[in-house]
């Protein structure tokens, strides 16, 4: 395997061992997978940013979570990018080369998480995070959030406590 693919695949390769453990003890984890644009691998204190408390709360979550040490974009553009996530494919293997949706005939990791029994949900940019423009394949719930509150934290932890309510509603580990 080439080592531009480890990373989407060791992902993906994540999530399904996850979900067998939760299988094994009747247990389904969450899994919550946060993607960010425009930043460097030092953006952040928990990657080396010397800023003192530039980033807290998500030094927190890479303390007690995954962290990828050494994960590569396949492509500069965010849209490609977000999607070799969903779908463990380049980008010139999953139809999606730029800023445009396309038909896709294979599953994609929020399908397979769905059919296993989660809730997934995509909390901004669920258009950049589908291959498709029926989100509704995809996400149980989505929000595109628009103008300038959408770069208010306050805003995406409204939106995400939305998300985990339905979840929690429907009895299901979310994605």
């Amino acid at each position: 395997m080439k080592h531009s693919l480890r990373i989407p695949f060791l992902c993906i390769l994540c999530c399904l061992a996850g979900l067998l453990h939760a299988s094994a003890t009747q247990q389904a984890l969450n899994v919550l997978f946060i993607t960010m644009d425009d930043m460097n691998y030092d953006s952040i204190a928990s990657y080396g940013c010397e800023i003192p408390d530039i980033s807290p709360h998500i030094d927190s979550l890479a303390e007690q979570g995954f962290r990828f040490e050494f994960a590569y974009n396949q492509t500069s553009s965010c849209v490609p990018s977000r999607n070799v996530y969903q779908t463990g494919r380049y980008p010139h293997n999953n139809g999606m080369l730029s800023f445009y949706n396309v038909d896709a005939d294979f599953q994609t990791l929020p399908e397979a998480l769905r059919d296993a029994g989660y809730f997934t949900a995509c909390v901004n940019k669920p258009r950049d995070s589908s291959l498709t423009d029926n989100y509704a394949r995809y996400w149980d719930f989505q929000m595109i959030m628009k103008g300038p509150p959408k770069r208010h934290d306050a805003y995406y932890a409204e939106h995400f406590q939305k998300a985990l309510s339905k979840a929690q509603k429907a009895k299901k580990p979310f994605y």
